[in-house]
């Protein structure tokens, strides 16, 4: 079976979430997840601008929903890794790579691993720190993230996190103290 038939048809995060689901993300994560969808617009235009301009053919098929689907796609799905840069194209040296396979492990914030490109196998490689008995879930981990970053950018969110955060809204606290204050 092709590999692109093993990807879901659609994300659990928030660009892909109706009005009515975005108003009842607290007012924080909204603007955070309004945020991301906004730069995935923009760089849809931008891409679209050029597909209409240079591959006329697909610009007339690539539509905003095609785009988001494949950002996930490509997002949940790949390692980043240094290689090596040259002097014609400006980057920093950190590319991404499809890795099949890896969405069958999930993400926990606990777990320990090793990653990167062996360039004897010519592989990239995971490894676990941790111990797993036999027919144990093997976990891997996608970086110190919020539940607010895990839900925007992978779509789910978890119950024990020990990377969540809260962001307080000094303004909003500041007046609602004064407002207290006056009261008494």
């Amino acid at each position: 079976m092709p590999y692109i038939q093993t990807l879901p048809d659609t994300f659990t995060t928030p660009a892909y979430y109706s009005d009515k689901e975005m108003l009842l993300l607290p007012a924080q994560l909204r603007k955070k997840a309004e945020k991301k969808i906004t730069e995935l617009q923009q760089t849809y235009a931008r891409l679209k601008s050029l597909l209409d301009l240079y591959w006329t053919e697909l610009g007339l098929v690539f539509s905003f929903n095609n785009f988001c689907w494949a950002w996930y796609c490509v997002n949940s799905r790949s390692v980043y890794f240094k290689t090596e840069t040259f002097d014609c194209v400006r980057d920093d040296g950190n590319h991404v790579a499809l890795a099949p396979f890896l969405d069958l492990l999930n993400h926990s914030c606990k777990a320990k691993i090793e990653a990167g490109f062996n360039t004897k196998t010519k592989c990239y490689e995971i490894r676990t720190l941790d111990k797993y008995r036999k027919y144990e879930q093997v976990f891997i981990s996608y970086g110190p993230h919020d539940n607010h970053h895990l839900l925007i950018e992978y779509g789910f969110t978890l119950p024990d996190n020990s990377y969540d955060t809260y962001e307080l809204d000094f303004g909003k606290l500041f007046f609602n103290l004064d407002r207290i204050t006056k009261s008494f």
